[in-house]
């Protein structure tokens, strides 16, 4: 039984170095992309997100003989996306 009980304690610490290792691989990795290329994403990211466009005015309401609103201007926001775009964006080496 005692060689038993050894072969497994030896796989348990086996176990938790690859584990710990794996950990220390993923802090490693967080740490590159925040501290050292994080201003490079940073500045992407204001890039794809925010582009300037032309707004067209707002026409006014038409009212009719009896000033009885029939038609009136609303504003609406609009969010687009293109694919195009986001495809033209490297991506970091994984």
């Amino acid at each position: 039984m005692p060689k038993k009980r050894v072969g497994v304690k030896k796989r348990i610490k086996a176990m938790m170095a690859l584990f710990l290792v794996g950990v220390m691989v993923l802090v490693l990795r967080l740490f590159w992309i925040q501290f050292i290329r994080g201003g490079e994403y940073k500045k992407q990211a204001a890039e794809q997100q925010t582009r300037d466009s032309v707004i067209t005015a707002k026409r006014g309401s038409i009212y009719d003989r009896n000033m009885k609103v029939l038609a009136q201007s609303a504003t609406a926001e609009r969010v687009t996306i293109n694919p195009q775009e986001i495809a033209k964006v490297k991506m970091p080496m994984q």
